[in-house]
């Protein structure tokens, strides 16, 4: 569980990415179009969880190289979740972007 917990809160810091863009009316700000924007995120997030979550069940089997399979996986399955750092980068953008040219609204 200690794996998947972080993955959860991720999921939704992505979601309010998207909401705030829609909200500010700022989706010509973003890097990646506001439709796609979450689901793409929330994918790989949700890919990376189902990995980890399986290795955690290879883990606990007594056999050796189960065990060293397993993780091998977890660590590619962390990997995957530096996936993130694109999420950050796609954040700032967007936050430069709209800093620099708010929406008038009149």
């Amino acid at each position: 569980m200690l794996l998947v917990a972080p993955g959860l809160l991720v999921a939704s810091i992505y979601m309010v990415l998207g909401w705030l863009m829609r909200c500010l009316e700022a989706g010509y700000h973003s890097l990646i179009r506001l439709i796609r924007l979450t689901k793409l995120f929330v994918l790989f997030d949700v890919l990376s969880l189902m990995v980890q979550g399986a290795v955690g069940g290879m883990i606990a089997q007594n056999s050796q190289a189960a065990v060293e399979n397993g993780e091998r996986l977890v660590l590619g399955g962390l990997w995957d979740q530096l996936f993130f750092s694109r999420f950050v980068v796609a954040a700032v953008v967007s936050h430069v972007w709209i800093a620099s040219a708010p929406a008038c609204h009149g």
